[in-house]
């Protein structure tokens, strides 16, 4: 066989290969089955944005869809003034009325 015509041979066997293989396997390392490759392993936002999420209970990176801050009407202060209150029994976020002392 010529060395001109076993190169391109050669792809097209390896590839051909890779299909099957991809096929049997579900995978997709030829390119030919999109459909085959995983789900992004990665929720959305960034690792900061994700740790104040769940710091602070807010969905700013839209990886938490579910916390209470992401829905509904907005308490009374900012995250970090309600957490201060939650941490302090404090009401100076004025989210907390139950926390007020009765002077």
């Amino acid at each position: 066989m010529s060395p001109k015509l076993f190169a391109p041979l050669a792809a097209v066997m390896l590839l051909g290969g890779c299909a099957v293989a991809d096929r049997v396997a579900g995978t997709d390392s030829s390119g030919i089955y999109p459909q085959n490759r995983p789900a992004s392993p990665n929720p959305a936002g960034t690792v900061p944005e994700r740790t104040f999420d769940r710091a602070f209970g807010t969905n700013t990176s839209g990886a938490y869809p579910n916390n209470p801050e992401s829905s509904g009407p907005s308490k009374p202060g900012g995250p970090v003034d309600r957490a201060y209150d939650r941490a302090t029994g404090q009401n100076t976020s004025g989210a907390y009325p139950q926390n007020q002392k009765g002077y």
